[in-house]
């Protein structure tokens, strides 16, 4: 017999990428909150 289906996380309370927090909330429409650090990467001389 296959297992029953199984629900997946609707939450991620603590997510981060390089300059950037975020939190996902919600059951049936997902909410995305992000939290931005302002140390984004400048573009060095050899990509103007």
């Amino acid at each position: 017999m296959q297992k029953p289906p199984q629900l997946l996380p609707t939450k991620l309370e603590d997510g981060q990428a390089p300059g950037i927090r975020y939190r996902i909330d919600g059951e049936l429409v997902p909410v995305l909150h992000t939290w931005l650090d302002g140390r984004a990467r400048r573009p060095t001389r050899a990509a103007l």
